[in-house]
Order: C-alpha cells, then sequence, then structure tokens
C-alpha cells in the first residue's frame, strides 16, 4: 500500500474484540459503533503509534479462544 499507512487504520472490533478489549480497560460499553472503533484505535496508538493494529489480533482474541474451547 502506498496511499494507506498503518497508522490510519482503525481497530477491527468484533463480538470478541468488544469483550476482549472491555477486560483489558480500554473501553466500558459493548456497543459496536464508529465512537467505540475510534476509542479502542486510540488506545492501541498508545502501545504502537506508528502502527496501531500491530497487536490487535493477540489483545482482542483470547476470549475467542476460551469460546472456541467451551
Amino acid at each position: 500500500w502506498t496511499v494507506l499507512t498503518p497508522d490510519k487504520l482503525l481497530a477491527p472490533l468484533d463480538t470478541h474484540a468488544i469483550r476482549s478489549y472491555r477486560q483489558l480497560g480500554f473501553i466500558k460499553t459493548y456497543a459496536v459503533n464508529i465512537k467505540t472503533v475510534i476509542s479502542v484505535t486510540e488506545q492501541l496508538k498508545h502501545i504502537a503509534p506508528e502502527d496501531p493494529l500491530k497487536y490487535d489480533f493477540v489483545l482482542s482474541r483470547p476470549y475467542a479462544s476460551c469460546e472456541d474451547i467451551g
């Protein structure tokens, strides 16, 4: 990609990601809307400003794995 840099991307949110980010204290809501997406993205920018989504998968997947196990 030459037009879009990693620092301009927004965090993808699904049910599992919302649950994980709530548990981590990134957000306080279960609402999935643009306000929540921006809030999570801003929190991730504190970890990796040049690429906020660098650790998104690692941070947002623990609860998805637990549900899959049963």
